[in-house]
């Protein structure tokens, strides 16, 4: 789910169906999440998505821009 989807915003652009891709595209070049480990529980990361940074660490250079383009929240 994208920041706005979590924050229950009924206007979405379409930077938030950019959104997840991103984050699949983190994943599958870093090996990592972006928002903490998958057992937090989903309380712990809706909160994370919507008020938080996205780690980006340890993404590749030839993508960082993009990564971090859209999967910041507010994007």
């Amino acid at each position: 789910m994208s920041p706005e989807q979590v924050r229950g915003e009924r206007r979405l652009s379409p930077a938030s169906d950019v959104f997840c891709p991103g984050r699949v595209l983190h994943y599958t070049a870093t090996g990592q999440t972006q928002f903490g480990p998958l057992g937090i529980g989903a309380h712990a990361l809706m909160f994370r998505i919507a008020e938080k940074e996205a780690n980006l660490t340890g993404c590749r250079p030839l993508c960082w821009n993009w990564c971090e383009e859209v999967a910041s929240p507010g994007h």
